[in-house]
């Protein structure tokens, strides 16, 4: 019987998949989407309350962790902690243009 990889980042492997990753592996990008989806989605939905908007959020969060995965740095922090705080600016973003939007409708 085949042995699943473990893809829990306690045991030290999140350096790995993300040094992976930033060299183009799609695949340890992939492991990395796998373990933090769920916990991004709940957070950014308990903060919105709205399937779609947290879905879409979501989507958003991980395309921004791609395109800006060189610049982590192991050093100054976790990989959780970055992932949370591109949640985090996404969130503020779609607030603020929400706050803009709803602005412009009423004037």
């Amino acid at each position: 019987m085949k042995q699943k990889e473990s893809w829990d980042f306690q045991d030290g492997s999140a350096e790995k998949w993300v040094e992976n990753a930033k060299q183009g592996d799609s695949e340890a990008f992939g492991r990395i989407y796998s373990l933090f989806f769920k916990k991004i989605y709940c957070y950014l939905y308990y903060r919105c309350l709205h399937r779609e908007t947290a879905e879409d959020l979501t989507s958003q969060v991980f395309l921004r962790a791609l395109e800006k995965l060189s610049t982590f740095r192991a050093g100054k922090g976790t990989f959780s902690a970055w992932m949370y705080g591109i949640a985090h600016n996404a969130l503020v973003d779609f607030y603020r243009s929400r706050v803009r939007t709803l602005d412009v409708a009423t004037t």
